[in-house]
């Protein structure tokens, strides 16, 4: 059973990646990325977002073929193997514009899209989609499971909720369990809901996929990447007690590793979100946060870490 890591705006950066790999995860997906920003030489795409800790897949989302082709031989030229559609992001600013999961209602778009990339690049790269269930009058995840038996893809996830449910409510993996006893042929990833070891336990012996993607479960946990992946091995479901410092030691490296990534100014911005979910379980956790948000440098931050926690 492979376990991968999802691509997750704003949290999968190079420096959280970097702390990933050490779990050995399958796979590990880079933030998503817009194909108009290869197209147009974003600078922070190419050489932030796109900055390898070692050999990611990439996730990419848009609107037009052209632009996806071009993205796609841009990846190709950066040393990027696996290349994965984006049929699934629910956030409204992208779906507005007729990308992510508004793509499900295009169906002869994506077919033609995805048949023009193996043309062009089949030889070259590793091809998945991910979908949602659902989006407006669009109920049929069949429908890509299909395509991706037709296209020969490298594997389907699923992420078991609609566009309208965000990431509310419950995914629903009887629909993945569904596609996966019909379509036997084709390597279908589960998505949603996996918080925990008993939730990976629990999904994965319905549905019984070929693999799952691990999205804000890792958030300050990335011990569940080894927890569900010595379960798989094993059988044997044990929720690991992470020690305090064990927790400290891979904060602190984690830290260091955004500092050498984005700079002290921008890493003391972006990494105050990370330090609180690795803290959230510490019993005086409301002290610590209070403490931490009244410090101004992620010099001082670190300090404070190294002295308290």
């Amino acid at each position: 059973m492979q376990v991968m890591t999802a691509p997750m705006a704003g949290v999968t950066d190079y420096s959280f990646r970097k702390i990933l790999y050490e779990f050995s995860p399958d796979i590990i997906f880079t933030e998503m990325v817009d194909v108009n920003a290869l197209k147009y030489n974003n600078h922070r795409t190419l050489d932030e977002i796109l900055r390898r800790a070692g050999n990611e897949a990439v996730q990419i989302f848009g609107n037009k073929n052209d632009d996806f082709l071009q993205a796609v031989k841009i990846l190709i030229n950066k040393g990027f193997g696996h290349i994965d559609i984006n049929l699934g992001c629910p956030m409204k600013k992208i779906v507005r514009a007729g990308k992510g999961s508004a793509l499900l209602l295009e169906y002869e778009f994506v077919k033609n899209l995805t048949a023009d990339i193996k043309k062009e690049y089949g030889s070259d790269i590793t091809l998945s989609i991910k979908i949602r269930t659902g989006y407006k009058n669009f109920s049929n995840p069949e429908y890509y499971v299909n395509l991706a038996e037709e296209y020969d893809l490298y594997q389907i996830c699923i992420h078991g909720r609609t566009q309208e449910q965000m990431y509310s409510g419950y995914a629903d993996w009887n629909i993945i369990k569904e596609m996966k006893q019909k379509y036997k042929n084709v390597t279908i990833i589960g998505n949603g809901d996996l918080t925990n070891l008993q939730e990976i336990k629990e999904k994965t012996e319905l549905a019984k996929p070929d693999g799952i993607m691990l999205a804000r479960g890792l958030l300050g946990n990335p011990w569940l990447i080894k927890a569900a992946k010595d379960y798989f091995n094993t059988g044997e479901s044990v929720e690991y007690e992470v020690s305090r410092e064990e927790i400290k030691n891979t904060l602190i490296k984690h830290i260091n590793y955004c500092i050498e990534d984005k700079g002290e100014i921008r890493a003391n911005l972006d990494m105050r979100k990370h330090i609180f979910w690795y803290l959230k379980n510490l019993e005086n956790i409301e002290k610590i946060k209070n403490d931490i948000i009244k410090i101004k440098t992620i010099r001082d931050v670190l300090k404070y870490i190294v002295d308290n926690i």
